[in-house]
C-alpha cells in the first residue's frame, strides 16, 4: 500500500535545528535537570576547586554573604552535590521547553556562586572556567566576581553563549582578553569586567540600537588593560547610533598598563622611532608623556619618540602616560587617574623567549604553550625538537600553530593522545631554532611540567542498525565531538566486511551538537533481518565533546533492527511560494537530509509545479521529520587586519553564509506512526496554502461588487463572481498562510461598506476559511483604534509572555495556527497578565481580544 503524506507549509524562515537523542528526559511534572547541564556543573565544581569553596563548608548560610549581597541573593545555601541542583548555592534552574517537543526540562539559567563584592569576601573559587560551560546553553547569568583564584586564566570562548545576559567577572583577574566570541551574546544586558588583566574586547557593533538601549545600567570596564585605541572604536560606534554623550553608559577610567608589551631591537648607532599605538586616533583629544625607567622624558609629548642615533644610554624600558578626552567625555565617571601603557623594551639584542605556562587540550591531542613574547611562524618546524613525555610515553610533535591575538600561544599537535592523569613533562636541548618575532631563541630547559586537563575518554556502550538498514547507530557514554570524525576507522562486519561511506553525529534532543550517538552510513543498505553483525573501533581521533580521545575497542555485537515489513510512504511538500529551490527532507530514520524532487519523477506529476516529493519505505515505528532548504542565510564573521606601520588593529564585519535552515513555521517537527498496513496520526498539516473564500450577500444590489484591500489594493479592488446575481457574490484567495491577517472591505459600484473604507479583519486559520458577510452589516464606523497591546518578549525563548495594556479588554483567547484555542481568559480586570506557554510547540500564535465596547482585534507573537 502506498501512503501519501501531504504537507502544506508557511514560507518564512526560522533559524532552527532538528533534534533526536536516544536518552529521554522525565515528563514535565517531574524535576530533572538536563544531563548536559549536570555534567557542566560537575566540571565547573572540580575545575574551580569546589571542595574548598567557603560555601561548601559546614554551616555556610545567609550570614556569610556580604551585607550588599544579602539584599540581592534569593537562592539556596545547600553545598553542591547536596540535594537537587536547584538547591545548590549560586545555581538557579528554570523549566525550558525542549525544541520540537511538547515536553520541557529544567535548565541552569544562573551560575552565581559568589558571596559578595570584591572587597567583601570571596567564595574561594580557584582554578579555571572549564570548556564544559558551553553545555549550559540556557545560561543567562554568569557571576564569579570576587574570586581571584582565576588570576591570569583565560575565559573560554564557550562561555559567550547566545543566551547570556549577565557577565560578571569583576576582580577575578582573568588574563588575555574578552574574545571576539562575545559577538554571540546579542542579548547581553550587563558586563562587569573591571579588575582583570583584560587587554582586548571586540567592538560592540554586534548590538543594534535597541540592544544598546536595553543595557542594564552602567557597563563596568575600568581597572583593566583596554587601550584607548580599543575604547575609541566602541565610542565611535555609539556615536553612529546616537549623538548624545554617555547615553550608553560605560565606565572606562583607571586603566593600567594598557596596550601590548613590545620589544624593539635597535643596534648602536641606528635610528629608531618608538610609536605609541595605544592612545587612540582622535589626535585633537590625546596627550602623551614619555617615561624611561620610571622617569619622565622632558619635552617628549608626541605620539612618536624618535632617536636618530641609538646609544647605550637609550636602551631600557619605555612607558607612555596617555590621556584621551574623547574617551573620557563619554565615561559615566570622569574621575580619571593616570593611565600608562605597558612597557616598550628598547634592546640591542633580543631577549630570549620563555614558556610561562603549558596546558593540555581536553582530548589530549594537543598542548598549548604560553610564551613571554610573540613567536615566529618561520620557526614552526623547529618545535618538533621539543620533547614531550606523557606518563611513560615519549610523544612526537606532528605540527605547531601560532595562536592568539598577540601570537604568544603555540599549539602543538601530538602523534598520539595524552591520557587522563598522565604526568606531562616538557624539555628542550636548545639544539633547534625556536625563535620569537625579533629572532630571540628559546634556551634549553628540562622538567617543565605541563598542566594535564585531559578528560576521561569516551567508550562505546552499544550499537544498533537503523530501522531502514542504511547505517549503524553507535552509542557512547558521553557527548561526542562531531569535528573529530576525520580519519576515524570503524570496522563493521557480519559474514563479510561492510563499507562505511560517512560518519556523522545524530542531533541531540536539546541542542543539535550535543549528542551521544554517532551514525555510520553504509555504502550498501542492510536487507537481511537475521544477519549477525559486529563493530569495532580501530583507530582515529574521535573524542568527547569536551572529553578525552576514544581508544580502540573490542568487538561489540550490533543489534539488528532491520525489517523487511515496510510500508511505502510518499512525502509531498507544496512550498506555495513558487520560489524555493533545493528542498530536502530530514527525518529521524535517516541521518542525512534527502533531496526532494520537483521534476516530474518520484510520483511528482508536473515538473516545476513546486510540489516536492520523496518516496521511501518505512518499517513499523514512530517517526519525526522536517523540511529544510539549502537557501543561503546570512551571518557575520569578523576579519582582523593589522596596519604594518602603526600596528593599529582594524576589525571588519563580513557576511558569510550557512545552510540548512528549517522552513517549517517555528520549526514544528512533524510526526507519524507506521503500523502494519496503515499510517497513524495527522497526515495533513496545512500550515500554509489555505484557500480563503469570501461570500457576500448584497440584499438585491446588482452593480459590480468588489473585494477591497487585498494586497493593500484600496483603489480598484477585485471583481467578485456573481453566484446568485443581485444576491450572492464570491471570491477566493488561494495559498494564504495560516496566521496571516487580512484587512478587507467591500464596495458596490462606488458605495463602500457602511459608507466608509474602514476595513474588516480576518485571521487565516489552519482549516476551512469561509467568510460569510452581509453588505451594510458591519461594525460601528466610529470604531476606535486597536488597544496598544504590548506582548513581551516577542519572540519568546522560554514560552513565557507578558501582555500589558489590557484596561479595555474583557476577553482574551490564544490560538495556534491550526485554529485551536490553547488558552483563554474571560472577565479580565488586570492591566497586565503573564502566561505560561512553555508546553506549546514553537511557532506563530494569534492573540484575539474583545474590548469592553464589543470590538475584536488580533495580534501575533512567536514562540521559539
Amino acid at each position: 500500500m502506498i501512503y501519501r503524506i501531504k504537507v502544506l507549509l508557511c514560507y518564512f524562515f526560522t533559524l532552527a535545528l532538528i533534534f533526536s537523542l536516544p536518552y529521554s528526559l522525565k515528563a514535565q511534572s517531574d524535576y530533572k535537570l538536563a544531563e548536559q547541564d549536570s555534567l557542566a556543573l560537575v566540571a565547573f565544581y572540580w575545575a574551580t576547586d569546589g571542595p574548598n569553596w567557603l560555601s561548601n563548608q559546614p554551616g555556610f548560610g545567609f550570614n556569610d554573604l556580604s551585607s550588599e549581597w544579602q539584599g540581592k541573593y534569593d537562592g539556596q545555601f545547600n553545598p553542591w552535590f547536596s540535594g537537587p541542583a536547584k538547591d545548590w548555592f549560586g545555581v538557579k534552574v528554570e523549566k525550558r521547553a525542549i525544541p520540537n517537543s511538547n515536553d520541557s526540562t529544567y535548565r541552569v539559567t544562573w551560575l552565581w556562586p559568589v558571596i559578595g563584592r570584591r572587597t567583601d569576601g570571596q567564595n574561594l573559587l580557584n582554578g579555571y572556567i572549564p570548556r564544559e560551560i558551553g553545555l549550559l546553553t540556557a545560561l543567562e547569568q554568569f557571576r564569579v566576581n570576587g574570586n581571584d583564584g582565576f588570576r591570569w586564566e583565560l575565559v573560554p570562548d564557550e562561555l559567550y553563549l547566545p543566551s547570556l545576559q549577565w557577565l560578571d567577572v569583576e576582580a577575578c583577574w582573568f588574563g588575555g582578553g574578552v574574545s571576539d566570541e562575545l559577538r554571540n551574546c546579542g542579548q547581553i544586558l550587563k558586563m562587569n569586567l573591571r579588575y582583570n588583566y583584560f587587554d582586548y574586547i571586540p567592538n560592540w557593533d554586534f548590538l543594534d540600537e535597541q540592544a544598546l538601549r536595553n543595557l542594564n545600567g552602567t557597563q563596568w570596564l575600568y581597572n583593566s588593560r583596554f587601550s584607548y585605541a580599543i575604547l575609541e572604536q566602541i565610542i565611535d560606534y555609539f556615536y553612529t547610533i546616537s549623538p548624545n554623550p554617555q547615553e550608553f553608559g560605560v565606565e572606562m577610567r583607571d586603566m593600567f598598563d594598557v596596550g601590548d608589551e613590545r620589544e624593539i631591537v635597535a643596534p648602536l648607532g641606528s635610528s629608531v622611532d618608538i610609536v605609541c599605538n595605544d592612545a587612540g586616533n582622535q589626535d585633537a583629544f590625546i596627550s602623551y608623556q614619555w617615561f624611561k625607567g620610571g622617569l619622565s622624558r622632558f619635552g617628549r609629548t608626541q605620539k612618536t619618540y624618535s632617536i636618530p642615533s641609538v646609544s647605550a644610554n637609550d636602551y631600557g624600558n619605555y612607558k607612555v602616560r596617555i590621556s584621551n578626552d574623547y574617551v573620557k567625555t563619554y565615561d559615566q565617571n570622569t574621575n580619571y587617574g593616570e593611565v600608562f601603557t605597558k612597557e616598550i623594551h628598547l634592546v640591542e639584542q633580543p631577549v630570549p623567549p620563555v614558556i610561562e605556562k603549558g596546558i593540555s587540550s581536553n582530548n589530549g591531542q594537543s598542548l598549548r604553550l604560553f610564551f613571554s613574547k610573540p613567536m615566529s611562524n618561520s620557526a614552526l618546524i623547529e618545535y618538533q625538537n621539543l620533547s614531550v613525555m606523557a606518563g611513560t610515553n615519549n610523544l612526537n610533535i606532528l605540527s605547531a600553530t601560532i595562536k592568539g591575538r598577540l601570537e604568544k600561544q603555540v599549539v602543538l599537535e601530538l602523534d598520539s593522545p595524552i591520557k587522563n592523569g598522565d604526568l606531562i613533562d616538557l624539555s628542550y636541548t636548545g639544539s633547534g631554532n625556536i625563535a620569537d618575532h625579533n629572532g630571540g631563541l628559546l634556551q634549553a630547559f628540562t622538567g617543565f611540567e605541563v598542566e594535564n586537563r585531559v578528560r576521561l575518554a569516551p567508550i562505546i556502550t552499544s550499537a544498533a542498525t537503523s530501522l531502514d538498514g542504511s547505517g549503524i547507530e553507535v552509542y557512547f557514554d558521553q557527548f561526542i565531538d562531531e569535528n573529530s570524525f576525520s580519519g576515524a576507522n570503524f570496522k563493521v562486519f557480519g559474514d563479510s566486511l561492510l563499507g562505511i561511506s560517512a560518519i556523522s553525529l545524530l542531533p541531540g534532543e536539546i541542542d543539535r551538537h550535543i549528542s551521544k550517538t554517532v551514525f555510520l552510513n553504509l555504502t550498501e543498505p542492510l536487507l537481511d533481518t537475521a544477519a549477525s553483525l559486529n563493530i569495532q573501533y580501530l583507530s582515529g581521533e574521535i573524542a568527547g565533546l569536551y572529553g578525552g580521545t576514544l581508544e580502540s575497542s573490542d568487538t561489540i555485537a550490533i543489534e539488528n533492527r532491520v525489517s523487511i515489513e515496510r510500508e511505502t510512504i510518499t512525502f509531498i511538500f507544496e512550498d506555495g511560494s513558487e520560489s524555493l529551490d533545493n528542498i530536502l527532507l530530514s527525518g529521524s530514520w535517516k541521518v542525512d537530509p534527502i533531496q526532494m524532487y520537483d521534476d516530474g519523477t518520484h510520483a511528482d506529476a508536473i515538473a516545476n509545479d513546486h510540489i516536492w516529493t520523496h518516496v521511501t519505505q518505512l518499517v513499523e515505528d514512530d517517526y519525526s521529520w522536517d523540511i529544510i532548504s539549502r537557501e543561503e542565510i546570512m551571518r557575520f564573521d569578523t576579519v582582523e587586519t593589522v596596519d604594518p606601520n602603526t600596528g593599529v588593529v582594524t576589525l571588519v564585519i563580513t557576511p558569510i553564509s550557512i545552510n540548512e535552515d528549517s522552513i517549517l513555521s517555528g520549526n514544528i517537527l512533524l510526526e507519524l506512526s507506521v503500523k502494519p498496513g496503515e499510517v497513524l496520526g495527522d497526515t495533513l498539516y496545512g500550515i500554509q496554502n489555505r484557500d480563503v473564500i469570501f461570500r457576500l450577500r448584497t440584499q438585491g444590489a446588482s452593480e459590480n461588487v468588489f473585494l477591497m484591500g487585498i494586497e493593500a489594493d484600496w483603489s480598484n479592488g477585485r471583481l467578485m463572481s456573481a453566484i446568485d446575481p443581485g444576491n450572492l457574490y464570491a471570491d477566493t484567495l488561494i495559498k494564504m498562510t495560516a496566521g496571516d491577517l487580512i484587512s478587507y472591505n467591500y464596495r458596490i459600484g462606488e458605495d463602500w461598506e457602511n459608507l466608509t473604507p474602514d476595513p474588516r479583519e480576518y485571521t487565516v486559520k489552519n482549516g476551512e476559511n469561509l467568510i460569510q458577510d452581509e453588505f451594510g452589516v458591519f461594525t460601528d464606523i466610529n470604531e476606535p483604534a486597536p488597544p496598544p497591546l504590548s506582548i513581551f518578549p516577542n519572540p519568546s525563548l522560554d514560552g513565557f509572555i507578558r501582555i500589558s495594556g489590557l484596561e479595555e479588554v474583557v476577553d482574551l483567547e490564544i490560538y495556534d495556527l491550526n485554529g485551536r484555542m490553547i488558552k483563554g481568559q474571560t472577565n479580565l480586570r488586570e492591566h497586565e497578565i503573564t502566561l505560561d506557554l512553555s508546553s506549546q510547540a514553537a511557532g506563530l500564535y494569534v492573540v484575539k481580544i474583545k474590548t469592553n465596547r464589543g470590538f475584536v482585534y488580533t495580534y501575533k507573537f512567536l514562540l521559539r
